[in-house]
């Protein structure tokens, strides 16, 4: 699960508006594709999983919270994308190893769709700035977000590190 204090950063790199279509690539348990779903209540969400069960996690969070205008779009991308209405933004949690192809999918689409994708592993970052580079995307940032929370041990509180992970984002022309 995509853990809130990278949630928070992703969605503030996003800036989805109400009326948004939106993806979600990968989106694992819903996590984000939920935060997504209610910035964007008037718009719809695509929650984009390859793994069965993880979809139908996504489907319980739905329901659990209330936001039905979170779609499950069973399967992998580039290939499920096709079918799906033009995105204007899309969050890419997980890739399953073709993000270039997932980047040119979603520029295919729509040339100005705003894109944050996530890494946890530098060649990750990599593969991710040269996606952006191949399909002339601007206004590239690059976020890395490294949060520790508080944990109770005996009668005391240390802090515990979260895995660090990269936020890259980045649109087409038009992109503010």
């Amino acid at each position: 699960m995509t853990k809130r204090e990278v949630r928070a950063v992703a969605m503030a790199l996003l800036a989805p508006e109400s009326a948004d279509i939106v993806y979600d690539i990968g989106a694992g348990t819903g996590s984000v594709s939920v935060e997504l779903a209610n910035l964007a209540r008037r718009g719809r969400v695509f929650a984009v999983e390859r793994l069965p069960a993880a979809c139908e996690l996504i489907y319980k969070n739905r329901d659990r919270f209330g936001v039905y205008n979170l779609n499950v779009v069973p399967g992998s991308a580039p290939d499920v994308l096709a079918a799906l209405p033009p995105p204007a933004r899309a969050f890419i949690g997980g890739s399953g190893g073709d993000i270039g192809g997932i980047i040119a999918a979603l520029v295919g689409k729509n040339p100005a769709v705003r894109i944050v994708a996530a890494a946890i592993c530098l060649e990750t970052v990599g593969e991710v700035m040269d996606a952006f580079k191949a399909e002339n995307l601007v206004n590239i940032d690059v976020v890395q977000v490294a949060a520790s929370r508080g944990q109770r041990v005996g009668g005391k509180h240390l802090i515990r590190a979260e895995n660090p992970i990269f936020l890259l984002a980045a649109g087409g022309p038009g992109d503010a």
